[in-house]
């Protein structure tokens, strides 16, 4: 007697398997919404996207001479430092806050704070935040700065502008980008302040009226679904992928 026996015993585990990955798809579904996150962030960094409106070339060179105005600042503040120190380290100036305090009115704290202000490396900095001020504030001439500090300055001005101005479009929606699984659904978004990704993603008016321009980001194309069906297939598969 000639006896043929088949154990399909480890298929069907594999079909068991392979019924409860259909059942849940989460681990498909992250996969797919990795591609598609990855694929706008690659859009983003191409910026292939219209250019901008000379009122926002504009707003950000604006934003770029502030940022300029707050480091000048911080150099007179940190001229002012090294001079009030320089002081106290010659037994000039009171120690501490609580001596600053109690010294406020004193001749000798007078004379220190004097001299600080009339320190040399206080005075030029100040000079160069007085110009600027007089360029694009409408402040008073200050102290005529020397050649060496107006080209300083004139290029200070240039680079805080170029970088500012130079900024990558769509620049912080990049981070706005949120991938959510739930009930056998993956959703790539972009939350926004008044919908600003999705008037840049379709082109739309925002609140203040101003239109946008299409610069799309987000979008579901066939090759997509193509990339979608793959993964479902691997992941049906992989029951069925010898290991080792």
């Amino acid at each position: 007697m000639l006896t043929v026996k088949v154990n399909i015993d480890g298929i069907e585990r594999k079909f068991d398997t392979l019924a409860n990955s259909a059942e849940d798809l989460t681990p498909a579904l992250k996969r797919m919404g990795g591609y598609l996150r990855q694929r706008a962030l690659a859009k983003y960094a191409a910026q292939d996207f219209p250019a901008l409106s000379d009122a926002t070339v504009q707003k950000r060179a604006a934003r770029g001479l502030k940022s300029l105005e707050r480091k000048l600042k911080r150099d007179v503040g940190k001229q002012k430092k090294r001079a009030w120190d320089k002081q106290r380290d010659a037994g000039l100036a009171p120690r501490g806050a609580v001596m600053r305090a109690l010294a406020r009115l004193t001749l000798g704290d007078l004379m220190a704070q004097q001299a600080v202000a009339s320190s040399k490396g206080v005075r030029n900095r100040q000079a160069v935040l007085d110009e600027f001020n007089r360029r694009h504030r409408g402040g008073e001439s200050g102290a005529k700065l020397s050649d060496a500090q107006s080209r300083s300055l004139n290029a200070r001005e240039q680079r805080a502008v170029a970088k500012a101005v130079g900024g990558p479009i769509l620049g912080q929606l990049p981070r706005t980008l949120k991938v959510t699984v739930a009930r056998g659904a993956v959703t790539l978004e972009s939350r926004t302040y008044q919908d600003f990704s999705e008037a840049h993603n379709k082109g739309l008016s925002t609140g203040h009226g101003a239109k946008m321009p299409q610069r799309t980001t987000i979008k579901l194309d066939s090759q997509d679904l193509d990339i979608l069906r793959s993964i479902l297939v691997e992941e049906m598969l992989i029951p069925f992928t010898p290991m080792g």
